[in-house]
């Protein structure tokens, strides 16, 4: 089936946009992956509409970035994404998607020894189709396991009950 074809490849195609846009701080059109009043759910915490999603995107909203002996780093320009297991379900103008994501991020060694979180993470996504191509709503992300220390700014967060089930 091409439709099915093109629109699975256009949802992925949202999604490594999601995290490339992410990593390079490019705020605004991260936000733009979403409805208008599209809902982000990350870290136990629930941003509702563009405004509030490119704001929790804000480095100082995460935390500042730190000079740990080679250039500032910190939360989102030193991470390394890799999505994986993407399950799509389309129907229509709408769409499910439950992917996988282990994440790398460089951090001062004071969080983590070596320097290195790595996560794991689950996202569950509602997608609808719209003039501009598929947009989430929402999006949810719990992160599943990491190396994080739990009294550091990189915790786990608990599980985010999921409007998908």
């Amino acid at each position: 089936m091409p439709g099915k074809t093109a629109d699975e490849l256009a949802i992925r195609e949202l999604t490594a946009g999601f995290n490339h846009l992410g990593s390079r701080k490019r705020n605004s059109e991260l936000a733009a992956t979403f409805v208008e009043n599209g809902v982000f759910v990350a870290r136990d915490k629930r941003f509702e509409g563009r405004s509030a999603i490119e704001a929790c995107f804000d480095p100082q909203q995460l935390g500042a970035p730190v000079n740990i002996g080679f250039g500032v780093t910190g939360r989102l320009g030193t991470t390394v994404h890799a999505t994986t297991d993407n399950l799509i379900i389309v129907e229509g103008d709408e769409a499910t998607q439950l992917s996988f994501m282990v994440v790398f991020r460089q951090v001062p060694r004071e969080v983590v020894s070596g320097g290195l979180v790595i996560a794991t993470e689950r996202f569950e996504d509602r997608l609808v189709r719209t003039d501009d191509g598929w947009l989430f709503d929402p999006r949810i992300m719990t992160v599943l396991q990491t190396n994080a220390a739990p009294d550091s700014s990189l915790q786990q967060v608990g599980v985010v009950e999921s409007p998908l089930e």
